[in-house]
This record gives structure tokens, C-alpha cells and sequence, in this order.
């Protein structure tokens, strides 16, 4: 680039980017050398020499050295809130047996007091221990008899010891929640420490809570986590009144660096009608807003709701006709969805549903339907989260209600678990995203963390190879280009936010989010996809994190 030829032009760039790999993710998946930013605004996309006319003295001139541009990801699905708060959990992603599992609870024993609560992250699974079991109430026990423990397997599963079952009246004569499910050893039927679902959410509330600033300061650092990820904007599947308030704050403090649309979460009518009446459709701001509802008709994996059982599974799942957890069950439930989607649909949201199972899905793309003889649903955008093991018939009928997904990876540290409880058959045609995407359905990306890494690197690896954590390859047939894969992550999240106008590619008046990587992901070796790393993190024209070495 011609550094000593300044424009005379009244329009300047602030920003120029030259001598790189511009991934643009426009229509026709273009690659162009240079980009330049105006404020928050691209203001230019194309060759080195095309930049001379925007250039300035006062213009940051970046050279790239050859490096990849993508536009920032997006992340459809997360739990940013969760995240937030779990941060300064303690960590169990390295740990390989059940072992050294008992040894990181044991250090966070001896550092605490007796009585106090001593809490994982949700980032972990099972299956990364040799055992490929949860530990019991028993082994717990042995290094924390006086303090309750809570380890928490993303959002769905617990494992507690005695003192946390204590605190929380969990017996083996406990009945368990609707919705829920107490693990217990089949000869004595005492509760084994491992609760799904809504048993989990009893332990759950008796948790201490942060104070507000702590929280704030929390969701800065993990946006600041998710900036050293390349992630510039994201869909919090999970946000409630006082987590809306706290992004909120902290947009009028102007301390947001990702993007955010809030998903209020509601499991009856009355909480949808409580947040229809407080909340409006897409208020807020390009950093800040309220994107819509969110609902679940099931679990996860091991309470998907199937129409085939599932497998048995020994010290987990020993019911032959077990087929998962049906949240809305009964006529009465049945009937509640369907008056809360009329109600939503009346209102303008938009609404995303958790759904995993074959049965499940069928019965919310019903739903849809039903409702949208009613009322339109066309330009709402009405979504299906995970669509973990969709029919046919039900992929035909959200393409023709222009229904729009979600996928994310869960199969990378829970397809062992799919294995187990649903089968080879099921396992490998989980999350179709090739056949999804063949039938030119919305599709966007996300990682639904914690429940898996919130790496997005890992999750477009994924989409890639179908290789999971362990090395095993689960449903090849549905892997998908690196291309598609970065599209899902950009212009795919885009458009199931409604900001496909504003975000996801590299386009002359868009905002100006992108990410400059360490390897072109379009040409590398697919088993480095998930090392790459992102050099600098542009959102709005501002840089937000650049790494140092």
C-alpha cells in the first residue's frame, strides 16, 4: 500500500486493513485484500490500492502480513449470564479420572471453611474421565464431608454430595419434581448425588448469590473471554430481569464488547405474560437488546423427548420405556404452550424453543403451525434451538413455516452420552446440518456453553469433521464445508437475530466487527481448525482485545 499517496477526499478512513485475506461472507463468498473503517462502519472492502483514496494521516494503517479477516461470529446460543457467574468456579475441563476429579474438590476444601459451598464451572463432562461416569454422593463425601458440593455438568445435570442432598431434603423417599430426575442406586434406591433437570434446580436455589458488582464485573471479563475468541456478538438463551438489568447498565456504561440480544425465558403463561407487558419486541440497540422469548418442551440428551426408548443405561437410565422429559405434559401443559405462543405471537416476539427430540420437535413445529393459522408467524422468526434428532416430515414443515434453528455441538463432549442413551442409529444422525442447510433453512451456530466449549473454533471443527472430543466420528454424512461452516457463524447467527442488514460478513456499510485469525480457516489442515486463534477482535471499529504473543 502506497503509504505516501494521502486522499484528498473528505471521507477518511479511520481504520485500514491491507495486505490480508479478506473472508467477506457476502453473496458470493468473495475474498478481497483489504478493508477500511470509518467510526463504526465499514467504509470499504476490496484491493490494497482501492484503500489510497480513504487514507489520511490520521488513518491507522494495519498491514495483515498475509493474515485471514473473518467477520466477527456470532454465537446464536450461549449462556453468557451462566458463564458470568461461574467464572471464578472451580475448573474441571483437564482433569481425565474420577481421581483427580477428587482432588480439585479436595483443594477447594482445604482452602474454604467448613459449611461453605464449594462449586464447579458447568464446563466439563463425563465423558473426558476414564471412567466415563459422574462421581457418586459416596466418593464426594471422602473429601469434603463438611462442606456441600455442587458440580455442575452444564445446564441440565448435577452431581452433589450428602451435605449439599441434605441442605437440599433429597432423600430416597424424596418424590421427584415434574420435570425432573433423582439418580438413585437400584438396590437401595438412595439418591446417588447425580439429579437432571428440574432436581437440579433444588440444589440450585439454595446457592449464595453474587452481589451486583461482582456480577458486572464478571460479565465484563467473560466478554472479554469471548472477544479472545473472535466472538463479537451473541444471543443469551437464558437471561432473566436482573441479568437484562445488568446488561443493561452496563451498555449505558458503554463497557459491552460483544453484541447482545436477550432471550427471556419462560415456562409458564405467567411469566410470558410478566414479560410481554415489561419488555417490548427488539428494545434496546445495536449493543444491547431484547431479542425475544425463549421456552423447552424437553431435556437434554438424556431427556430429549423420543418417540423410541431409549437405551438402558447402567447407573443412569434403567427404565425400558423411558423416551425423556415432556415439560409440557397433559392436556393442560399442551394447551398452556400453545396459549403462550398465541400470546407472543400477538406481541410481535419472537420466540425460540428449546427442542431436541424427534417427538418434541414434532410437537412444537405442530405448535407453530397451529398458531400461525391464527396469527402470522412469518416475520417473527420463530426458531427451533438444537433440533437435535428432527424427522423428515418436521425439516419439510419448518421449511415451509420459514421456521429458522439453532445448531450447536453438543455431540463434541456429549456424543458418548447420545451413544449410550439413544443409540448408534440416533447418535449419528443427531443434528443434521448438511441436510438442514441442503433444504435452505436459516441455520445459526452457537455452542449453547457451558454445557460445551465456548470455543467457536471447536464447534465449526466440528461441522467439519464430526470428530468428538474422544476421536470418535459420529454422523460423517453430516458434516458440512468449512465455508457453510463459517457462514452458520456469521450471516446464519445474523439472521436468526434479525441483523443480517447491520452484521455477519465484511460488507461496505456494515458495522465494522471482524476478526484477524492465525491461520486461514479455508485452507488449513482440518484438524488445526480448532487451534486457531484470534489475533485481533474489531467490534463497532474498536479494537477490543489483540493478543500479545
Amino acid at each position: 500500500m502506497d503509504n505516501e499517496k494521502l486522499t484528498q477526499n473528505s471521507i477518511c478512513a479511520d481504520i485500514i486493513l491491507y495486505n490480508g485475506k479478506i473472508v467477506t461472507v457476502d453473496k458470493e463468498f468473495s475474498i478481497a485484500q483489504a478493508v477500511a473503517i470509518k467510526g463504526n462502519t465499514i467504509l470499504a472492502v476490496g484491493k490494497n490500492e482501492d484503500m489510497n483514496s480513504f487514507k489520511a494521516h490520521k488513518t491507522q494503517i494495519i498491514d495483515l502480513e498475509g493474515k485471514t479477516v473473518i467477520p466477527g461470529l456470532i454465537d446464536s446460543h450461549i449462556h453468557a449470564s451462566l458463564c458470568a457467574k461461574e467464572i471464578k468456579n472451580f475448573i474441571l475441563s483437564e482433569v481425565k479420572t474420577i481421581a483427580e476429579l477428587l482432588k480439585e474438590v479436595e483443594k477447594c476444601v482445604k482452602a474454604s471453611e467448613p459449611g461453605k459451598w464449594i462449586i464447579s464451572s458447568s464446563a466439563w463432562h463425563e465423558s473426558q474421565l476414564v471412567e466415563n461416569r459422574f462421581p457418586t454422593r459416596w466418593e464426594l463425601d471422602r473429601v469434603a464431608p463438611n462442606n456441600p458440593v455442587m458440580i455442575s455438568r452444564g445446564g441440565h445435570v448435577l452431581v452433589v454430595n450428602s451435605k449439599a442432598l441434605e441442605l437440599g431434603n433429597i432423600t430416597k423417599d424424596t418424590i421427584e419434581p415434574e420435570g425432573g430426575i433423582i439418580v438413585r442406586n437400584h438396590d437401595t434406591k438412595e439418591p446417588t448425588g447425580v439429579l437432571l433437570e428440574n432436581a437440579a434446580a433444588v440444589i440450585r436455589t439454595l446457592i449464595p448469590k453474587p452481589t451486583e458488582v461482582e456480577v458486572k464485573q464478571n460479565t465484563i471479563n467473560f466478554m472479554k473471554e469471548m472477544n479472545s475468541y473472535g466472538i463479537t456478538g451473541m444471543t443469551d438463551a437464558w437471561a432473566k430481569d436482573s441479568d437484562i438489568e445488568i446488561y443493561s447498565k452496563l451498555n449505558e456504561e458503554k463497557k459491552l464488547t460483544v453484541r447482545t440480544q436477550a432471550l427471556y425465558p419462560v415456562m409458564n403463561l405467567e411469566e410470558t405474560l410478566h414479560a410481554v407487558s415489561k419488555y417490548k419486541p427488539l428494545e434496546g440497540d445495536d449493543y444491547f437488546r431484547i431479542g425475544g422469548i425463549k421456552t423447552m418442551v424437553d431435556g437434554g440428551v438424556e431427556a430429549a423427548w423420543m418417540k423410541e426408548p431409549y437405551e438402558i443405561v447402567a447407573g443412569m437410565q434403567l427404565n425400558p420405556e423411558y423416551r425423556g422429559i415432556q415439560i409440557y405434559d397433559g392436556e393442560a401443559r399442551k394447551k398452556e404452550f400453545k396459549d403462550i405462543l398465541k400470546l407472543v405471537a400477538e406481541k410481535g416476539f419472537q420466540i425460540q424453543t428449546h427442542v431436541a427430540g424427534d417427538a418434541a420437535i414434532e410437537f412444537v413445529v405442530n405448535s407453530y403451525e397451529e398458531i400461525n393459522e391464527i396469527t402470522s408467524i412469518k416475520d417473527l422468526r420463530w426458531t427451533a434451538m438444537y433440533v437435535m434428532y428432527p424427522t423428515k416430515e418436521s425439516l419439510d414443515k419448518i421449511k415451509k413455516l420459514d421456521i429458522f434453528t439453532t445448531v450447536q455441538n453438543h455431540p463434541y463432549l456429549l456424543g458418548k452420552n447420545m451413544k449410550s442413551f439413544w443409540g448408534e442409529r440416533r447418535a449419528n444422525s443427531a443434528i443434521p446440518i448438511r441436510t438442514i442447510m441442503d433444504k435452505e433453512i436459516v441455520v445459526g451456530g452457537g455452542t449453547d456453553a457451558p454445557i460445551v466449549p465456548w470455543n467457536p473454533f471447536i464447534s465449526i471443527s466440528w461441522m467439519v469433521t464430526r470428530r468428538i472430543a474422544n476421536g470418535e466420528v459420529q454422523g460423517i454424512d453430516e458434516s458440512i464445508s468449512r465455508e457453510r461452516a463459517l457462514y452458520i457463524w456469521t450471516m446464519g447467527s445474523a439472521y436468526t437475530q434479525g441483523s443480517e442488514n447491520k452484521l455477519g460478513s465484511i460488507e461496505k456499510g456494515k458495522s465494522a466487527d471482524l476478526v484477524v485469525i492465525s491461520k486461514d480457516l479455508l485452507t488449513i489442515p482440518v484438524e488445526e481448525i480448532q487451534s486457531i486463534k484470534a489475533i485481533k477482535t474489531i467490534v463497532g471499529g474498536k479494537l477490543v482485545y489483540q493478543r500479545n504473543n
